[in-house]
């Protein structure tokens, strides 16, 4: 796994986690806002990765978290635990995390799920 400091809050992780799975992620913080870029695969394998990058974002002072998966092409149980984790600790922090851009693949895991509208502002 490798990370990257870049300019302007930006941090970058990525790492080859095996054959089947690669996920990259880009963290943009504001003053008061955040955003999480996700691209590649949310799995069992992966999606501790993607909680580290979310924790990081909500562990500091109340921040509204946009978590953009665009790029996300698999997202399995492990990937929908990050997202609700992260739903519910913004909440008890008084701020939000909101999925955004989500492709058919994963938005209909969401809405399989019974989550897509709690987690979406769409």
């Amino acid at each position: 796994m490798a990370y990257a400091a870049g300019g302007n809050g930006r941090i970058s992780i990525s790492g080859d986690l095996g054959a089947s799975s690669h996920l990259s992620i880009a963290v943009h913080r504001g003053p008061s806002t955040a955003r999480v870029v996700a691209i590649g695969e949310v799995d069992t394998n992966s999606a501790e990765q993607l909680g580290a990058a979310v924790s990081g974002v909500l562990g500091g002072p109340p921040t509204a978290l946009t978590i953009d998966v665009a790029g996300v092409t698999f997202l399995d149980t492990a990937g929908i635990f990050v997202l609700v984790r992260a739903h519910i600790f913004a909440t008890d922090q008084g701020s939000t995390a909101t999925v955004v851009n989500c492709q058919p693949p994963v938005r209909r895991v969401l809405e399989i799920a019974g989550i897509f509208l709690l987690l979406t502002d769409q």
